[in-house]
């Protein structure tokens, strides 16, 4: 147990704070990658937890809003500059 009263639960040895408890079946970031492109991985990056699937999802969604309004911004600058 660390301060925070969480264990050390994670396959790579991250210790969370207060949600540690709640995370016993967090992977590593390269839990998917296959064993002969490890040697080109920095060792930096075991560290790190795999990230949650819904920062992706947000992401894409922030991404598709800010293709709808840029398609909208310029085809009025587009469509101003031709009339």
């Amino acid at each position: 147990m660390d301060v925070f009263g969480g264990a050390k639960n994670c396959p790579n040895e991250t210790v969370w704070g207060p949600q540690a408890s709640f995370r016993t079946a967090q992977r590593s970031l390269i839990w998917n990658v296959p064993t002969e492109e490890l040697p080109h991985i920095p060792e930096h990056w075991f560290n790190y937890p795999e990230p949650d699937p819904m920062y992706n999802y947000v992401l894409g969604l922030l991404y598709v809003f800010f293709m709808f309004f840029s398609l909208v911004g310029n085809g009025l600058v587009i469509w101003i500059f031709c009339s």
